[in-house]
């Protein structure tokens, strides 16, 4: 299975928040805000890589094959889905979709194919500003932070590592 994301939005209210609070630096600061500010997106993108979780507010597309007749169980990182195509052709997908959960990003998918299909579901995912969880944020600022001070050689720090974890989806599989 694949998944794209596409139209990628940072959430820069967040963003502006992080650079300002937790590592104290101003617009005013000229060239050291906008290190700021590139660390700290890069901070996302690593809490990104790091959950298998789309925090950016996103256009999701997940490529895969349905599996012949049986209950899905698709953990995805959308928050809403749009379609859902099985061989090119949109489904209904308030027929097909049992439940899905915001919180966890998962989707439980209802499939009668006695076949292998083509499956592909387009969505959005992420998070508006001001929506990101907690322990996301607080894992993002430790994570800029530590690359605002230490630079491209700077590592996950661990306490990041345990703010995350419980986010983590594991893996995208039909």
């Amino acid at each position: 299975m694949t998944i794209t994301t596409n139209n990628r939005t940072y959430p820069i209210d967040t963003i502006g928040e992080i650079v300002t609070n937790q590592l104290r630096v101003s617009i005013e600061d000229g060239e050291l805000y906008d290190s700021a500010v590139r660390c700290t997106k890069n901070a996302i993108d690593a809490a990104e890589d790091y959950t298998n979780r789309v925090i950016c507010r996103s256009e999701v597309i997940v490529d895969g094959t349905v599996e012949p007749g049986r209950r899905v169980d698709l953990m995805i990182p959308c928050l809403r889905v749009d379609t859902i195509k099985v061989d090119d052709t949109e489904i209904d997908s308030s027929a097909y979709v049992v439940s899905s959960n915001v919180k966890t990003s998962s989707l439980e998918f209802l499939t009668t194919y006695t076949e292998g299909h083509p499956l592909s579901i387009e969505g959005t995912g992420g998070y508006e500003d001001g929506e990101i969880p907690g322990g996301i944020y607080q894992a993002v600022a430790i994570i800029a932070s530590s690359f605002f001070e230490r630079g491209a050689e700077a590592e996950m720090p661990n306490a990041a590592k345990s703010l995350l974890n419980p986010y983590r989806i594991y893996p995208y599989e039909l």
